[in-house]
């Protein structure tokens, strides 16, 4: 268990080429994509949820549960990294919708 924000990732760029550059990157980067279609996703199928910081309360509270759960169970490594990860993964997906939405409002006030 890791309860220390950023110890995870700084024992990750430390180890940069003594680890498999493959697991770092697996782990950093899995942590934010995993989390991508969430912030992507969320504000079509609820529209209630749009605005950047829903949609950081809300990628809080999943990854906050699954990482409880994980610690709950024991399985995988509960650790305040992924959680981090995992909201910076939610907030990405969230700017893409949002990129993606103004893009067709403005094709949509062109027609």
């Amino acid at each position: 268990m890791n309860l220390i924000p950023f110890a995870t990732i700084q024992k990750y760029t430390h180890a940069w080429g003594a680890v498999s550059n493959m697991v770092i990157i697996t782990n950093i980067l899995g942590n934010i994509v995993a989390f991508i279609p969430f912030g992507l996703l969320l504000p079509v199928l609820k529209p209630s949820l749009k605005g950047l910081w829903r949609i950081f309360f809300a990628s809080l509270g999943l990854s906050a549960f699954i990482e409880l759960v994980q610690g709950l169970l024991g399985v995988g490594v509960m650790d305040v990294d992924d959680l981090i990860l995992n909201v910076l993964g939610g907030l990405v997906g969230y700017l893409v919708f949002r990129l993606f939405s103004n893009y067709l409002m403005s094709k949509a006030s062109k027609a």
